[in-house]
């Protein structure tokens, strides 16, 4: 059971905003010297990842002025990376509580809106990142981040149309193009898609992720040229993406290069032996290669069994291709038990047919080749 496996990215902005937030500010009468300096430390410290230090240096600053946003802010991003969510929360109201212009308003409320987000609160995130907008209108991370909101909650004609009043307000906002083009990807419109993500390229041209999600684009136009090309330009740019390798040695095998799709999917499991795709795609390309010299059903069964530990059993795809190991090693009623919860879990209904059509060769004690 092949498939490609999505990824959505998101810089969360509240765990770093205080560094944007300090140029952003543009109200130099709040820092004394002392402030200044409390701040520029605090920064440095949390630069290096040493977040408690931060902690001591932000709380000196909200010591020395109760009302320096920056330091509140600062000090959310900090409790967020030290998972301490109650506290990131409290700083960030309390951010909100003393704002005293739009301006500082309406980015505590979006720094509040991308706390919710990152801890899977979007009815909240929304809400926030929605009073950002109406105090400040002309803001484009509101609308940006609260698009980001709509997509991971499913939302996404209301997505698109924040997408697109954060583009007429800031043409050159690559992100706005990034959540519009995931949003079309997940509305089937790819070619829709391509074009936003031409655009979130054009202005970010060396994002190797851009490159890996319109790679998925051309994958479901079944344009696999375009879509190798991408992923090789994603790998140029980031050799360490085991993810990428994986959907590559995938693409490969879809125009016949099985033997280079399996060399893909083992250098995605060199670089992450838990990644879940890599030990996925290898397991399925070693089961179901048209060639037996291809094939090794034994490792295949050992990777789609890691497959499935790391989806605690719960991810279709990955017991599908676990049948289909076990039917490779003529273990057929292994194959039928996975192929058919595999089927029961649920899949995208165009996946039914091939998965039903593999569970009538494994009832019949065949495995599943592939015809190229």
């Amino acid at each position: 059971m092949t498939f490609v496996w999505f990824i959505n990215r998101h810089v969360a902005v509240w765990v770093s905003a205080f560094l944007m937030a300090l140029t952003l500010s543009a109200t130099p009468c709040l820092f004394a010297e002392d402030i200044s300096n409390l701040l520029a430390n605090a920064t440095e410290a949390y630069k290096q990842k040493d977040f408690k230090q931060a902690l001591e240096y932000f709380n000196k600053a909200m010591a020395v002025d109760t009302n320096n946003l920056p330091a509140y802010w600062g000090s959310a991003a900090a409790h967020g990376n030290l998972n301490q969510y109650k506290e990131a929360e409290s700083d960030l109201t309390r951010a909100i509580e003393r704002s005293t212009n739009n301006v500082s308003s309406s980015y505590s409320y979006l720094m509040r809106g991308c706390f919710f987000e990152q801890v899977t609160n979007y009815d909240k995130a929304v809400d926030d990142f929605s009073k950002s907008a109406q105090i400040n209108p002309s803001f484009p991370l509101a609308y940006v981040n609260r698009a980001y909101a709509y997509n991971l909650s499913g939302h996404y004609d209301l997505s698109i149309i924040d997408c697109n009043m954060a583009i007429s307000l800031d043409p050159d906002c690559a992100d706005a193009y990034r959540y519009k083009a995931t949003a079309l990807y997940r509305q089937q419109k790819y070619d829709k898609a391509i074009t936003a993500y031409d655009a979130a390229i054009q202005l970010n041209p060396n994002d190797d992720w851009l490159y890996g999600a319109r790679a998925l684009a051309y994958s479901q136009l079944n344009n696999y040229t375009a879509t190798i090309k991408d992923f090789d330009r994603s790998i140029q740019l980031d050799p360490k993406s085991a993810v990428t390798f994986a959907n590559r040695g995938l693409v490969k095998s879809r125009i016949g290069d099985f033997k280079g799709g399996i060399a893909d999917c083992y250098i995605g499991i060199s670089l992450d032996t838990n990644c879940f795709l890599a030990c996925n795609n290898l397991a399925w390309l070693l089961s179901t290669a048209p060639t037996p010299k291809l094939r090794d059903g034994q490792k295949a069964v050992a990777y789609a069994t890691h497959a499935c530990e790391l989806t605690s059993w719960k991810e279709p795809y990955s017991l599908g291709t676990l049948a289909a190991a076990c039917a490779e090693v003529g273990d057929f009623t292994n194959a039928v038990k996975w192929e058919s919860k595999c089927i029961l879990i649920g899949l995208p209904e165009k996946d039914m047919p091939q998965a039903r059509k593999e569970l009538h060769l494994f009832e019949d004690n065949k495995p599943y080749h592939t015809n190229k």
